[in-house]
């Protein structure tokens, strides 16, 4: 579907067409590429744009050479931030820079990171992830840990909302609760933040509050926290 709707938008658009569009170089991806490239590579021009936080070990996020030559990666190349402009092979694209990441805009007040405040009355913080059983796991660990005990906020990830959310109410001590204010609020208010994998995490380090990754027991673990200042003094 993704490549014909690429094909027919190349067919029935006149002159050069630029596109914008989230890119993880998942199949979607690639098959949406591959459409808008049937008509002839200079009449299209794709900026593919990673506006997230990702870990080196997520392989599809990395392109190779095999893609560039079925024609299956954007023109340019747009990252969150320098750390990530060094973990890609530039030869594979035009250009490849930064670009702003409107999700994370909450962090700086002007020029400067903004820097949370120890709230008297925080609570622990949970961050689910993408997965269903990593997120279960993680639930688990917790449990048997003193924040079995404390107030604890739980953060859905985004696709576990809506009806789901009294499934994972089922999971959780009864002092817990779904943490559903928005995300700079939600952060001012943690003591700690524990994930297995969210980019949350990143967002947390940032504005000062510790972080705790808890690798699965289930599989490898995509820690989103870059290495700087690791075993610093």
């Amino acid at each position: 579907i993704r490549y014909l709707y690429g094909k027919n938008l190349a067919k029935f658009t006149e002159g050069e067409i630029d596109v914008l569009s989230w890119y993880e170089n998942q199949p979607i991806d690639k098959a949406f590429y591959a459409g808008l490239r049937t008509t002839g590579r200079n009449k299209v021009k794709i900026t593919g744009i990673q506006a997230l936080a990702y870990s080196r070990v997520q392989a599809n996020y990395f392109a190779t050479l095999s893609e560039y030559k079925h024609g299956l990666l954007p023109d340019h190349l747009r990252v969150n931030g320098t750390a990530y402009l060094k973990w890609h092979n530039h030869q594979l694209y035009q250009s490849v820079s930064c670009s702003p990441s409107f999700r994370y805009q909450h962090l700086r007040i002007g020029e400067k990171f903004s820097i949370a405040e120890f709230p008297e009355d925080g609570s622990p913080l949970i961050a689910l992830t993408y997965f269903k059983d990593l997120s279960l796991d993680l639930l688990g660990i917790c449990r048997d840990t003193y924040l079995a005990s404390e107030s604890a906020r739980v953060r859905l990830h985004p696709t576990q909302t809506g009806g789901t959310q009294v499934t994972w109410q089922n999971a959780f001590p009864s002092g817990w609760m779904i943490d559903s204010l928005p995300l700079p609020q939600s952060l001012m208010q943690a003591t700690v933040l524990i994930t297995t994998e969210s980019g949350i995490a990143l967002e947390a380090a940032t504005v000062g509050i510790p972080v705790v990754i808890i690798a699965s027991n289930q599989s490898f673990t995509s820690n989103p926290m870059p290495n700087f200042g690791r075993n610093d003094t």
